[in-house]
């Protein structure tokens, strides 16, 4: 109230605003080899940028990455920002799922020379691929060095698979001597 002995006094009620603060996080880079566990996805918040005793949980802000769970990189984004005292940006991070590393052994074959060679074959640790992923996911491809006469021959491999970075420990062909029956 105010009182004034020469004047008639009439207070107009004004609003006062206080506006949501501008806040700009940075969602984090992750990076996950193929196969492993999801990592939490988590942000940073410039130190200063916040008011008094308030925490990264008053930005409200949930984070999303691009679905995808081969190797490559999936962009990180705010899914969802509820926050009643802050204009939340959010700067895009990226996740990136790199190659699993796996070592696999080319089986040694044997055959009788002038016979139809075997068929190459690879051994896999068990346990070693991911969730449904077969033989075929590491694309391994096996040759036996040149050769049909008796001996051993080497059993190597080239790989191109889009998840798995491939170490094929060499295997040995051996070419053994026929052993002919003769009738007399």
């Amino acid at each position: 109230e105010i009182v004034s002995a020469n004047y008639d006094v009439t207070v107009t009620p004004g609003v006062y605003t206080i506006n949501k603060k501008q806040v700009t996080v940075t969602a984090d880079n992750k990076e996950v080899v193929y196969g492993d566990q999801e990592q939490e996805l988590t942000y940073t918040v410039e130190e200063g940028a916040l008011v008094g005793e308030d925490t990264k949980a008053d930005l409200g802000i949930t984070l999303k990455r691009e679905e995808g769970n081969a190797v490559g990189t999936y962009s990180i984004t705010a899914k969802e920002i509820v926050s009643a005292n802050y204009d939340v940006t959010v700067t895009p991070g990226v996740y990136t799922i790199t190659k699993k590393d796996i070592t696999v052994t080319a089986d040694n074959k044997t055959s009788v020379y002038g016979d139809t060679f075997e068929n190459l074959t690879i051994s896999i640790p068990e346990g070693t691929l991911v969730g449904n992923d077969t033989e075929e996911a590491l694309g391994v491809t096996l040759q036996k060095e040149e050769g049909s006469d008796v001996g051993t021959y080497s059993i190597t491999e080239t790989s191109n698979s889009a998840n798995y970075d491939v170490t094929v420990t060499p295997g040995i062909y051996t070419i053994e001597k026929a052993n002919p029956n003769y009738t007399v």
